[in-house]
């Protein structure tokens, strides 16, 4: 799955179990039980977790006044796998109103509660309206029977279609058998947003659904429909494929209060798709769709239903923006449906970590980051996303950042792995600006509603640029090519997360992600409000 010949670029020795690895030791558990808790306080505590005295403070904070002590709580609970914490975080997750420190204890309680507090997550989240991805995909990840059981039912989240996504997504990379339960219950297929949320899944896990989920998605409204076009598109890769597996699909007849001009480019998608038929010209047809219907979302799920000409006359139709447009244009088709879940990224920037937690720790450490302070570390997680074996660069870090990177590392949580085994390298930054990153994220403007039309939305601009390094080996070795990295852009216009998406060599996957996770963008705006926003951006290895 990994690629694992990280090796060229930098040493590293995987630890063993459960940080075994631990980080050099300035303070002993004592004096730091005697200072003032302070979150970096609590993240050097979290090496000492096998002191009961450790896990009892931290217990004890989660009533604290203070925020950033709460959150720093529940995050060293949940990273250390604190189970006698359980009852304490469920009691503190009833009462709490801070959306980050909500956020730590939901995950915290995921990882140490029994399946009956972990089932109070879904009553919390559908009574205050909140949609935690992260969250139900590390449910899904370790409780997939819960979710299924969720799912299926009448039970919280069933007006969530995107974390019923996430949660079949990650159910149907790793138990087809449960996937199937879900998928061929007659009570998900009856419900429009839950039905929404497995077509969502099966397009992003490449996982081939019954022919009556597609003929119940053709039966539900007009978003329903173009969802399951991108599901056939997505997961047969052509109209030819898509017709010989589904076999006949009966078209759903007019349904009332939608547009005639919409109905017929609709309807022209499913004949292409399902009957083979092409009656009309969609390019035609684009222009006469209005403007009101189409929103910030729309255009990313009917890439895969449209051709390339089609695509530009979307552009054109919508005066999309630039970089919109180009996105547009450059989007290929999904590829055919795969045996094997799809590969997932070598190389990634480490940012579990909260950021007033990191930003305590390298004032505590002293870390003051030098050129060589940019390293990677090789992590192993366990299927809740908790680090389980951890191995650092071994070339010299500066005074105080190794013991600031170990701990960055032991307090962060990673996307729970397909399988166990699996392990990623991860790009350690301490510098002063992405710690300033991170604590920025602290705090974050409400998300607009994504419901608006295109015309509202300010893709970013790129205010800093970082070009990046040859890498020596790779010039001696002759190698060269694009690699492509997944980054997430803050409302604050800085980069938050980043992974390799198509890596092209080691050393030169290493080099892109240095320079992007320096780049730095203008917020972008939807409807006047800074949103976070994921784009793929490409760095060229040229040896001309």
């Amino acid at each position: 799955m990994f690629v694992r010949a990280l090796s060229i670029i930098v040493s590293l020795a995987i630890a063993g179990e459960a940080l075994a690895q631990a980080p050099p030791q300035a303070e002993s558990v004592d004096s730091l039980l005697a200072m003032a808790p302070a979150p970096g306080v609590e993240a050097l505590l979290i090496s000492h977790a096998n002191d009961v005295r450790v896990v009892q403070r931290w217990i004890g904070l989660l009533g604290d006044s203070n925020a950033d002590l709460r959150l720093s709580a529940a995050r060293a609970l949940g990273v250390t796998n604190a189970t006698s914490a359980a009852q304490q975080l469920v009691l503190t997750l009833a009462t709490e109103q801070d959306p980050a420190v909500i956020s730590e204890l939901l995950r915290a309680i995921v990882v140490v509660a029994p399946d009956k507090d972990v089932a109070a997550i879904y009553a919390h989240l559908d009574r205050k309206g909140v949609d935690w991805p992260q969250t139900i995909e590390a449910l899904a990840a370790t409780r997939p029977g819960l979710v299924a059981t969720h799912i299926r039912g009448a039970g919280a989240l069933r007006a969530k279609s995107d974390a019923v996504g996430a949660a079949f997504a990650r159910i149907a990379r790793t138990q087809p058998a449960i996937a199937s339960s879900i998928a061929s219950a007659p009570e998900v297929t009856a419900d429009a947003t839950v039905l929404s949320g497995i077509l969502q899944g099966a397009t992003q896990a490449q996982r081939t659904l019954p022919a009556s989920v597609v003929n119940a998605g053709l039966r539900h409204g007009f978003a329903e429909r173009i969802q399951t076009l991108a599901y056939v598109a997505a997961v047969y890769g052509n109209p030819k494929a898509a017709r010989s597996a589904l076999g006949a699909v009966t078209l759903p007849s007019t349904p009332p209060g939608v547009p005639a001009n919409e109905e017929r480019w609709v309807r022209a998608l499913e004949q292409r798709w399902l009957t083979g038929q092409n009656t009309e010209r969609l390019t035609t047809l684009i222009a006469t769709l209005p403007d009101a219907r189409w929103s910030f979302r729309t255009p990313l799920t009917v890439l895969g239903v449209l051709s390339g000409d089609e695509r530009k006359a979307y552009a054109r139709r919508f005066a999309l923006p630039d970089g919109m447009a180009r996105m547009l244009h450059e989007a290929k088709l999904a590829a055919p449906i795969v045996t094997s879940p799809p590969p997932e990224p070598s190389m990634t920037l480490l940012t579990g970590m909260p950021g007033v937690m990191l930003a305590g720790v390298v004032r505590l450490t002293r870390c003051t980051p030098g050129a060589g302070d940019e390293q990677f570390a090789a992590l192993q997680f366990r299927a809740d996303g908790r680090p389980a074996a951890v191995g650092l660069a071994r070339e010299p870090w500066s005074p105080g950042c190794e013991r600031a990177a170990h701990a960055a590392v032991a307090m962060s949580y990673g996307p729970p792995p397909l399988r166990v085994t699996d392990h990623t390298n991860a790009l350690v930054r301490l510098d002063a600006e992405f710690v300033a990153c991170r604590v920025a994220q602290r705090v974050r403007p409400p998300a607009a509603d994504g419901d608006g039309p295109w015309e509202t939305v300010a893709p970013p601009t790129k205010l800093r640029n970082v070009p990046p390094v040859y890498p020596t080996d790779a010039l001696n070795a002759r190698k060269q090519g694009v690699v492509q990295v997944e980054t997430h852009i803050e409302p604050t216009g800085c980069i938050g997360f980043a992974r390799v998406a198509r890596p092209v060599h080691p050393s030169l996957d290493a080099a892109a992600m240095r320079a992007v996770t320096r780049w730095q963008y203008t917020p972008t705006m939807l409807r006047g409000v800074p949103v976070p926003i994921i784009m793929t951006t490409t760095v060229s290895f040229s040896l001309q």
